[in-house]
């Protein structure tokens, strides 16, 4: 058996590339892998066991790996850039999440991914509007909605402008929900290029917290016309309680564990 080593990616690593991110079950954008010039890639005999790259999404790093030993962490190391930064594992296998426990890697963040074949009936029959430049409610109901997130939270009206801009956005693709004529929520969703469908954000006022309209809204979604899809799937907070509810009632199953680890000596924000 070949001895792993670790290998800049080049242009001709495409196609495998694109298969081992296949066979990870985690559901992806195509503007979601990397280029293989842009990664690092652990090889065996057996083709590729890991990909480390920079997470076009966010000001860090993910690592994809099938498993992670002690031996192949070490190779990483060599890197001279790789303890100096915040780490996805996309997904967490658990035995990757224990090897760089042990060497005193933390976690800051979990997310999970969350799947979902064929949507229920929207039995409550909550009535949705498609977008038609409520950019600003969406903005307002954002920023209330998820004040507490690390991300989301604190967003300004250019930067939901420039999504909606984008040549593949469309109305239907952000749905409204009002009360007396008042914006009180909104779902939002995204096709992808595999027929599937990611859910991008679910907003509700906080007021009308706790009353079963988040679960509402959800199916109300997943069941208006002209976003059907052969698969849906989204990422919630591994500790938003709450969320997590919701969404199995309206169906869905918890598929992956990511995780978002921090290097020895980093100073962790409380």
């Amino acid at each position: 058996m070949v001895e792993s080593i670790l290998i800049k990616g080049r242009a001709t690593d495409s196609a495998r590339l694109a298969k081992f991110f296949q066979g990870d079950g985690l559901e992806r954008h195509l503007d979601d892998l990397p280029k293989p010039e842009n990664a690092w890639l652990l090889l065996d005999d057996t083709g590729i066991l890991a990909c480390l790259y920079k997470n076009p999404a966010e000001d860090s790093f993910a690592l994809s790996a099938t498993a992670l030993s002690d031996r192949h962490l070490d190779l990483f190391s060599q890197l001279p850039w790789f303890h100096q930064n915040e780490i996805w594992l996309k997904p967490a296998v658990g035995e990757t999440v224990h090897t760089f426990a042990l060497r005193g890697w933390q976690t800051l963040r979990t997310v999970v991914q969350m799947q979902l074949q064929e949507p229920l009936p929207n039995k409550a029959g909550l009535s949705l509007d498609t977008y038609a430049g409520e950019v600003q409610a969406v903005t307002a109901l954002n920023n209330l909605a998820f004040s507490s997130h690390p991300q989301q939270g604190n967003k300004e009206v250019a930067y939901f402008e420039q999504i909606i801009s984008a040549h593949d956005f469309a109305p239907e693709d952000l749905l409204i929900y009002r009360e007396q004529g008042i914006e009180r929520g909104f779902y939002w969703s995204k096709p992808t290029a595999s027929n599937s469908r990611e859910i991008y954000l679910v907003a509700l006022h906080p007021q009308l917290h706790g009353q079963g309209l988040g679960q509402k809204l959800i199916q109300a979604g997943l069941t208006f016309p002209g976003t059907e899809a052969g698969s849906y799937f989204l990422y919630v907070e591994g500790n938003n309680l709450a969320a997590l509810r919701a969404y199995e009632t309206a169906g869905f199953s918890r598929s992956h564990t990511l995780h978002l680890i921090s290097p020895p000596g980093a100073t962790l924000e409380q």
